[in-house]
């Protein structure tokens, strides 16, 4: 086995699923490619839930002194900067993923990702993994629940969901956003390190191997 910058795991080229060590499972392989956005690359393929692309952004940036330092060179923000109260108040983007994760029925996996959210977007959250049809996949997925939001706008909270696959599922899309809390206000997510990983449990963050070979 050869470790790639000590953080992702091939063998004789092959990507390599799980490591163990001393009987205990100390790795899963990231199937989200550039799950960290350390490509300084805004995902492609993204589209807004509203067509009104004037009032939001999405962008890939560095660290900056007034948001949450990225666990690398890197993390997704996603803001609304109107305060127009006629303004839709579910604000999310989607993009494809490079490439799809098929799901099979029987098997367990976890999706975790690390996000910080301030104004109006800490109130309900609007995350998903989606289907190619666009439907979420609800048993892996944030839905419309309320963010953790301690620590204020520099602190970095985990999401974690296990789901024991009831059918085969084809997973092909991201969706992250927020319903505004209030009608007048701006707000902004920022999300790093996403992983989905078959493995009953959350393991730390890995790149796709696909990142760093």
């Amino acid at each position: 086995m050869t470790t790639i910058n000590g953080k992702a795991c091939v063998a004789n080229g092959t990507p390599v699923d799980k490591v163990f060590s001393d009987g205990r499972q100390v790795y899963s392989r990231n199937l989200l490619a550039d799950s960290g956005f350390e490509s300084g690359n805004v995902p492609a393929n993204y589209t807004w839930g509203v067509p009104d692309t004037s009032i939001r952004t999405v962008k890939v940036m560095p660290a900056t002194g007034t948001f949450p330092t990225p666990f690398g060179n890197y993390m997704l923000k996603i803001d609304n900067y109107s305060s127009d109260s006629s303004t839709i108040p579910d604000q999310y983007v989607q993009y494809q993923l490079a490439e799809p994760v098929v799901i099979k029925a029987g098997e367990a996996w976890t999706y975790s990702y690390y996000y910080v959210s301030a104004g109006a977007a800490t109130g309900q959250a609007s995350d998903y993994l989606l289907f190619a049809d666009k439907s979420p996949l609800f048993p892996l997925s944030m839905g419309h629940d309320l963010r953790e939001t301690s620590g204020g706008q520099t602190t970095w909270h985990r999401f974690v969901k296990t789901w024991t696959a009831d059918r085969d599922v084809t997973v092909t899309a991201l969706r992250f956003g927020f319903i505004r809390k209030s009608t007048n206000g701006t707000g902004w997510v920022c999300i790093d390190n996403i992983k989905l990983e078959q493995y009953p449990t959350a393991t730390p963050w890995t790149p796709a191997p696909e990142d760093v070979m």
